[in-house]
C-alpha cells in the first residue's frame, strides 16, 4: 500500500512527508498537542498576516466583518482563554495595521450559536405568452395558420385524402 502511494504521488512529482509518533502535529492553522488533547492558532514562522484595509474599496458588509470572523476562527482553533490570549498578539498587530479598531476577545459561545433559518416557500411565476385567438403579433399568426393546415379541426375523410394524394 505505502508503494503504491508513493508511486502515485511520484507519477504527479509531488513531494510527501511521513513523520509517525508524534506528540504536537501542526497541521493547516492549528497545532494540535495530543498528551494534553489541547489546541491552538498555530502559523509558519516567517508568515505575515495582512487583512484588507479598513479604507479600501470593499463592500463596508465584508469590511465590518472582517474583524469578527477573525476573532471566530481565532476562539473556535483554541482550546481556553489562556492559549487564546497567548496566540493574540500577532493577529491583533495586523488587524491594528489595517485600520481596524477592534479588541480581540475570547467568546466560545459565539462558535456555537447555530441558524434557526426556515426555508421559505419559493413563489415561482412562468410567463407563458397567449396562444389564444386575439393575438395579432405576425410570427403567431403565421404559426396559427400553419398548425391549422397542418392540423385541421377535422380528421380528413378518406374522400378527401384519395382527392389529394391521387
Amino acid at each position: 500500500m505505502k508503494q503504491e502511494v508513493s508511486k502515485v504521488f511520484e507519477s504527479h512529482r509531488l513531494k510527501r512527508t511521513i513523520e509517525a509518533n508524534k506528540k504536537i502535529v501542526n497541521f493547516l492553522d492549528v497545532t494540535f498537542d495530543l498528551t494534553s488533547g489541547s489546541y491552538k492558532p498555530y502559523m509558519k514562522p516567517n508568515n505575515k498576516l495582512l487583512y484588507v484595509h479598513r479604507q479600501s474599496n470593499h463592500p463596508p458588509a465584508l469590511l465590518k466583518n472582517i474583524p469578527d470572523n477573525i476573532n471566530k476562527s481565532l476562539t473556535s482553533i483554541s482550546s481556553s482563554k489562556e492559549v487564546f490570549d497567548a496566540a493574540i498578539t500577532p493577529y491583533q498587530k495586523a488587524i491594528d495595521e489595517s485600520g481596524y479598531n477592534f479588541k480581540l476577545t475570547y467568546n466560545p459561545e459565539a462558535n456555537q450559536t447555530t441558524r434557526n433559518r426556515k426555508n421559505r416557500k419559493r413563489n415561482i411565476k412562468c410567463y407563458n405568452p397567449s396562444m389564444g385567438r386575439k393575438r395579432k403579433d405576425k410570427h403567431q399568426k403565421k404559426v396559427s395558420r400553419h398548425r391549422r393546415q397542418m392540423f385541421p379541426p377535422k380528421p380528413p375523410s378518406a374522400q378527401d385524402l384519395q382527392s389529394t394524394y391521387p
